[in-house]
């Protein structure tokens, strides 16, 4: 999963186009090999994936080098939506549905384009590595989704009464004061469902900025999507949870039973994931705001707001508990020590692996035990302010020094 330096390839020299009868094979048959996954993959019918898959399309935005390519990548992005509208045999009724069909259009045109730039042209190292890095999140999102239907059901019992009891210590449930909040305000809601579903679009919105920008990323936010998951994936089985709305049902979110009313045992909670602790879209979110640090203000902007969105839809959804998300820091600071370019010597990339490790770690022995369910309220806010602050801490200290080594690294190369 590892790519070369989005810097060292975005300052390649352009090569002249030599067209030959090989290369336009190779065009012809991944274009032939993209229609066929087209035709096995109802595509619009996913939208996590519409919005992975749309990916692409600002890749190749943050790449091209010319209109024409814009104009391949539209042409081939009308040809999908024929096909959606014609495979689907009915009328889109609901804006959700045309809200997947143009931005899976768009990403498929997107895909399609770059295939065509990186086959049928000889020798072409840029548009090659766009086209790799377009690939990976999608690649990667399919063989999590059949990694995550293998083991539906399993661990069989879950903490997810650990972990509603852990959030009752708070005064409140968070996930059911948002989800409420949203019931009010239907609008808000479907807008929320779609922030959810577009995760997968954001690192490569960071990513496509620092390509055509010609910025040093503190990280490359497409490959630390996949490690991170990976990571999490392992982590899941620690402290296993599913999410408020499946464990409630039709509690969700009117009426949130009192804590003290249950016991603490785990439970069976069939046909759901095992993936609420620690929460990976707001891990995914903090990694994409932490590596637009080096990008204009705009891009923080943008994946700040982003961040605040997906925390809102993860409890306003009833996907996620409030403690998924406080360990998501941690874990945050963990897995961007582990993928920075600063040395790991440097203090400020080892201690935040170390600190962010043990603290995730620790959090998931102390949630999977119940150590701080029969503590006073108070303990519990102190130990979520620590987290939170030595999070930001470690993460903000790990950032400062991948800029120093930036700009230290420019200033030789300008001497």
């Amino acid at each position: 999963m590892t790519t070369p330096d989005s810097d060292v390839i975005a300052q390649a020299r352009p090569i002249r186009p030599s067209v030959q009868l090989l290369p336009l094979l190779k065009a012809a048959l991944a274009l032939a090999a993209l229609a066929l996954l087209q035709s096995l993959y109802n595509l619009p019918a996913d939208r996590p994936m519409v919005f992975i898959v749309a990916g692409a399309a600002a890749i190749q935005l943050g790449s091209f080098r010319s209109g024409r390519e814009l104009l391949h990548a539209g042409a081939f992005a009308a040809v999908a939506a024929s096909w959606y509208v014609i495979a689907a045999g009915h009328p889109y009724a609901s804006w959700h549905d045309w809200l997947s069909l143009c931005v899976s259009a768009l990403g498929v045109g997107a895909f399609a384009s770059l295939c065509v730039r990186s086959f049928a042209v000889s020798n072409d190292a840029h548009a090659f590595y766009s086209l790799k890095s377009a690939a990976i999140l999608p690649a990667f999102a399919l063989a999590a989704s059949l990694a995550m239907q293998f083991s539906l059901n399993f661990p069989r019992e879950t903490f997810d009464l650990y972990l509603y009891k852990f959030d009752g210590q708070l005064g409140f449930q968070a996930s059911f004061w948002c989800g409420r909040l949203l019931d009010h305000h239907p609008a808000l809601k479907e807008f929320e469902s779609v922030m959810y579903d577009a995760l997968g679009v954001m690192p490569a919105v960071v990513f496509a900025v620092g390509l055509s920008l010609k910025r040093r990323l503190p990280f490359n936010p497409l490959a630390v999507f996949v490690w991170a998951g990976l990571a999490a994936y392992c982590l899941y089985q620690i402290c296993p949870g599913t999410a408020p709305f499946a464990v409630f049902h039709g509690g969700f979110p009117s009426n949130p039973p009192p804590s003290s009313s249950f016991a603490l045992q785990r439970i069976e909670v069939p046909g759901s994931w095992r993936n609420a602790m620690p929460s990976m879209h707001v891990t995914w979110a903090l990694l994409a705001f932490s590596c637009s640090i080096a990008l204009p203000l705009w891009t923080r902007w943008l994946t700040g707001a982003f961040v605040a969105l997906t925390c809102l839809a993860t409890l306003g959804l009833g996907q996620h508990y409030l403690i998924d998300l406080i360990v998501a820091c941690p874990f945050t600071v963990a897995v961007s020590a582990a993928c920075v370019r600063v040395p790991f010597s440097t203090p400020a990339r080892s201690q935040a692996f170390a600190i962010g490790s043990l603290a995730t770690l620790a959090w998931l022995v102390v949630l999977r035990l119940g150590w701080l369910t029969a503590e006073p309220s108070t303990i519990a806010w102190l130990t979520i302010i620590a987290t939170l602050a030595g999070s930001a801490i470690l993460q903000t200290r790990l950032l400062l020094a991948d800029q120093r080594l930036a700009t230290d690294a420019a200033a030789s190369d300008a001497s």
